[in-house]
């Protein structure tokens, strides 16, 4: 299982709230990691190229924290995904229920 370290997870006071999925949200990063090694392009970009991928989604909207990740981000466009690496992505997830809102 991948223990890598994300700036949210050291920023959002409110990640803890997620655990409830934990499971779930380290097999997606796992295989994300996985194939964006096998493709040769960063995760973020395959995560990009997954989003950019699902219907519905025309023009997706990114926050970055410097230059360099939004071109590492642009590279994305340039990544291809076949069906069953879609499937592979989404096989793991698990819904998540509505948090701040009664």
């Amino acid at each position: 299982m991948s223990q890598q370290s994300t700036t949210r997870g050291g920023s959002d006071k409110r990640i803890h709230v997620y655990s409830q999925v934990q499971q779930s949200t380290e097999a997606i990063v796992d295989r994300v990691e996985e194939l964006a090694k096998k493709k040769g392009c960063s995760m973020a970009q395959l995560s990009l190229a997954w989003l950019m991928a699902k219907s519905g989604v025309s023009a997706p909207i990114v926050g970055t924290t410097s230059l360099e990740k939004l071109h590492d981000l642009i590279g994305a466009v340039d990544v291809e995904l076949e069906e069953e690496e879609m499937k592979y992505l989404e096989e793991p997830y698990v819904p998540q229920a509505v948090i701040g809102h009664s």
